[in-house]
């Protein structure tokens, strides 16, 4: 069985006690309303909000030094993306805000290879995938992707 709820639900947390960071989501949300997806997304006054998916989970031979019963196991490699978005505000400088929350997420997340050792995991380091500006929620915002790969051994059932 896997491990994934565990997963996620420690990254949320993790991301969620980050002074300041904003909304924290362990789903990426979506509305076909405009008011309402900005409304799960505020955060005091504008959008900052931070979605965790999984957009990936290949599975491949499980190392030598990883293998347990026999060689009746294998790594599942999550993929997540967690993807930030900060209404533009030129005047609030929100482009330095994004980017130094983005550094505090990865700095966070690098900190903890073993994921709190709720499991048997594994994890890379944070990437900075993209950052750009779009139109989230009908606001102009920055946005950001960062990626980060955990490692699960599973035994084959």
């Amino acid at each position: 069985m896997s491990d994934l709820k565990i997963i996620r639900d420690y990254l949320a947390t993790q991301i969620a006690s980050i002074p300041e960071v904003g909304i924290v989501h362990d789903y990426h949300r979506y509305s076909t309303n405009l008011t309402d997806l900005k409304n799960l997304c505020k955060y005091r006054d504008s959008i900052r909000v931070w979605m965790i998916t999984r957009e990936a989970a290949p599975a491949t031979p499980a190392a030598d030094d990883e293998q347990a019963d026999g060689g009746n196991v294998y790594r599942v490699t999550h993929v997540f993306l967690i993807r930030g978005y900060t209404q533009v505000e030129d005047g609030q400088a929100s482009e330095l805000t994004h980017h130094d929350l983005c550094e505090q997420i990865v700095e966070k997340l690098d900190g903890d290879y073993s994921l709190g050792k709720n499991a048997p995991f594994g994890s890379s380091p944070v990437s900075l995938r993209r950052t750009n500006h779009v139109m989230f929620a009908g606001v102009l915002c920055h946005h950001s992707e960062l990626v980060l790969e955990v490692y699960e051994v599973r035994a084959r059932v």
